[in-house]
């Protein structure tokens, strides 16, 4: 479970097995670039706000829970809900890892 590689003198291991928690971040990152590419996709203003609603399975909706501070941050989302939103908003399908997501984004306030 270890990297080590040796360079002039200094000697480097790394821990290279993947916890539960790294992956979730992972996963995390992952969906944070999503919705990145679904803002851009869809015309929104850097500066705008959205809500975003995710439909996946228990496990990616897991990983959104754990780190939705993180995401909420990084794409200026107000709020995320769980669930399927085709009322309104711009929606997408994606498949990030081994998990497939509909995402929709919707801009708030005008």
């Amino acid at each position: 479970g270890w990297v080590v590689e040796s360079n002039e003198g200094v000697t480097v291991a790394v821990d290279s097995e993947l916890t539960e928690d790294l992956i979730a971040e992972g996963y995390a990152r992952e969906f944070v670039n999503r919705i990145q590419n679904m803002r851009k996709d869809s015309g929104l203003d850097v500066i705008d706000r959205i809500k975003v609603f995710v439909s996946s399975e228990n496990k990616m909706n897991d990983y959104v829970n754990q780190f939705a501070d993180y995401i909420k941050t990084e794409t200026l989302t107000d709020s995320i809900e769980f669930g399927l939103n085709h009322n309104d908003g711009f929606t997408q399908s994606w498949s990030i890892g081994d998990y497939d997501c509909e995402i929709t984004i919707k801009k708030l306030g005008n």
